[in-house]
């Protein structure tokens, strides 16, 4: 260390390497130390940590504070020469007398490179879910879970099931989850809002065995990450979408990349802000595939209601239509991220639970046509549910006698098809019981105190025959 004021006086200072000519006698060193480095002035005070000497080529590696630095020989023989009164020339690439610091890289799998850091909790990390039956007669659940897509299967209690004997290799194995999208280093460029199954499959994969899902995701082809919806596959034999070579091969085009193309949104024209005609931001959890696998529904932070036609083809044109933003008798009906949205049966009429006027939750019917003809034509947007109480929660489905009436209409003429809805079940709260209070307007009160406030109702359809 050197701090020193004078020849004679020396104080603590900074670490600092030097060099002393040899032979050392008893008494100590010959010559006086040559200071080579001087740390406090070029690395802003850093201490010299440790040094080492190269035999072969006599440089010396340095290292101060994270860093390496190289001091070549014909610095040290420079500087010592300097320091005896010698002038000595340096070449070209020896023009600065001090340390130059080693361009160092290290790569490796640091654990801000990986994927998950944290493991996977269903119940804590858990967006959305959407469980379908497959081919092979069991239950699969598309789960996002932290900007992810899986496939988990639904399996039985295990307590409840008798336990088999080992039946060899590859048998007795549990049910797996596995992973949709992002694939395998891809977790970096991409995020996984929404997935829904599409329950018919495309065109090209009706007789592969192949299941696919409407994906709304962060486009990592757009500059700002724009929301866009995607069509990726989701069987076993699948590899994951946005997969790990799609971190290079970036190209002039969608398939130059590796990545899946959208079908509207992201980088396309459909892309960007409402205002500008684009897709917006979706409210990743209303969106909703029709049980027909024809048509796709969602809200987005505009307060629009956006109803399209899934594509053929995994890309393709799709027609999409804005919902008028009141039903036919001057409701409003603007989306938010707690509208529900749900399809019928054949996908022609889909039922809205949105606010009224009043704010009290009310469910409108919206006729968009027959889904065949491959357009959305929207027709009647009727209000199915009164203002005066809160219903939400709509489900399409048959009222008891209704089964016995199919039963006896399939067994005298074969042809006839029982599909389809004959009642919309829903839950409201219009009979509220007092349970000792003396306030009978149960949520319309600031304090209300009834217990079992919400039933569930039917609402007959009526056919059009």
């Amino acid at each position: 260390t050197d701090g020193a004021t004078g020849d004679e006086v020396w104080t603590a200072g900074s670490m600092d390497l030097w060099a002393a000519r040899l032979p050392v006698k008893a008494s100590g060193l010959i010559d006086t130390p040559i200071r080579l480095t001087s740390v406090s002035c070029e690395h802003n005070g850093l201490d010299l940590s440790e040094y080492s000497v190269d035999p072969i080529s006599g440089a010396i590696i340095l290292r101060i504070g994270a860093d390496l630095h190289y001091m070549t020989k014909e610095t040290i023989a420079t500087k010592i020469s300097n320091a005896n009164g010698e002038k000595r020339n340096l070449d070209s690439t020896n023009t600065i007398l001090g340390t130059q610091q080693l361009p160092i890289a290290v790569y490796s799998d640091f654990s801000n490179m990986q994927e998950r850091l944290i493991p996977l909790s269903v119940a804590n990390h858990l967006s959305t879910i959407d469980a379908y039956a497959t081919s092979y007669g069991t239950i699969s659940t598309l789960l996002t879970a932290r900007g992810q897509t899986f496939v988990a299967p639904v399996i039985p209690d295990t307590k409840n099931i008798p336990q088999s004997p080992y039946g060899g290799g590859g048998r007795n194995m549990p049910a797996r989850r596995y992973k949709v999208a992002p694939g395998s280093g891809g977790g970096g460029i991409v995020r996984i809002l929404t997935a829904k199954h599409i329950p018919n499959p495309l065109k090209s994969s009706q007789d592969s065995g192949e299941r696919h899902a409407l994906v709304l995701a962060t486009d990592p082809l757009s500059p700002t990450a724009e929301h866009a919806f995607y069509i990726v596959r989701t069987d076993a034999m699948a590899s994951p979408a946005f997969g790990f070579a799609s971190l290079y091969d970036y190209g002039d085009s969608v398939a130059d990349t590796g990545l899946p193309a959208p079908f509207i949104g992201g980088h396309l024209e459909s892309g960007g802000s409402t205002k500008e005609g684009g897709l917006g931001s979706v409210y990743g959890s209303t969106v909703t595939v029709s049980p027909c696998g024809r048509r796709a529904v969602w809200t987005n932070t505009d307060g629009q209601i956006v109803t399209v036609t899934l594509p053929k083809d995994s890309v393709g044109e799709v027609s999409v239509v804005i919902l008028p933003q009141q039903n036919e008798i001057g409701q409003p009906m603007i989306g938010d991220s707690e509208t529900e949205l749900i399809f019928s049966p054949g996908g022609r009429y889909l039922a809205i639970t949105h606010p009224a006027r009043n704010q009290f939750k009310v469910i409108s019917i919206a006729d968009l046509g027959v889904p065949e003809d491959g357009v959305i034509s929207v027709g009647r947007i009727v209000q199915a549910t009164t203002d005066r109480f809160n219903s939400f929660s709509p489900v399409w489905g048959k009222q008891s006698k209704d089964f016995l009436v199919d039963k006896v209409t399939t067994t005298l003429d074969p042809s006839e098809s029982s599909a389809g809805a004959t009642a919309l079940f829903f839950l409201s709260d219009r009979d509220v019981v007092l349970s000792g209070a003396s306030s009978p307007w149960g949520t319309r009160a600031p304090s209300p105190s009834f217990s079992g406030e919400k039933y569930v109702y039917t609402l007959p359809l009526q056919s059009l025959k």
